[in-house]
């Protein structure tokens, strides 16, 4: 599944229609008349963990949490078992390799400069630092190959979804087989 259910512009989350079609972000959205009260709880969401977010990358998680319960909810607000079980299934669908390896850099990151910022006394483990910026550089050509074959793997799979005329396959159409 492709885990780009919403974009983050301009400081907004716009959310893609298919997420809409997500059985847990639609329960929120049915289930709330007030769509602006619908759209906040799915902006926590994204908010609070979407990789591009100003939240994610400004913040650890638990200061993102309290800070997202201020700014957009009453003070004493706590996520309800519906919003709780959507963010849980955003988390899965975030469970790729990329993003993973991306927040294992970020968190690499944040430790280097903790450290940076907390030496009072002693040596500077540049090894280290050299180690995890030298990890960062790799890590951006690794990024570009694995993002190269998931191009080729989606355009693969949109020529088996194409039949005859060139329309898409149906939903209850089998997809021309190699």
């Amino acid at each position: 599944m492709n885990n780009k259910l919403a974009d983050i512009v301009g400081g907004k989350v716009i959310i893609h229609q298919d997420t809409l079609e997500i059985p847990c972000f639609k329960k929120i959205w049915n289930d709330n008349a007030d769509k602006d009260l619908a759209t906040k709880y799915i902006d926590y969401i994204f908010f609070k963990h979407h990789p591009d977010s100003p939240y994610v990358i400004s913040m650890p998680l638990e200061y993102r949490d309290e800070r997202l319960r201020k700014e957009l909810f009453a003070e004493d607000w706590e996520p309800t078992p519906d919003i709780i079980y959507a963010e849980q299934t955003y988390l899965e669908f975030l469970d790729t390799l990329l993003l993973q390896l991306l927040t294992g850099y970020r968190n690499t990151l944040s430790a280097i400069s903790k450290y940076l910022n907390n030496i009072v006394t002693g040596t500077l483990d540049m090894r280290m630092v050299k180690e995890a910026l030298t990890a960062g550089a790799q890590l951006d050509k690794t990024i570009k190959s694995v993002t190269s074959l998931e191009k080729q793997v989606r355009k693969d799979e949109l020529e088996s979804s194409r039949v005859q005329g060139g329309s898409e396959v149906g939903h209850y159409e089998m997809p021309k087989s190699r």
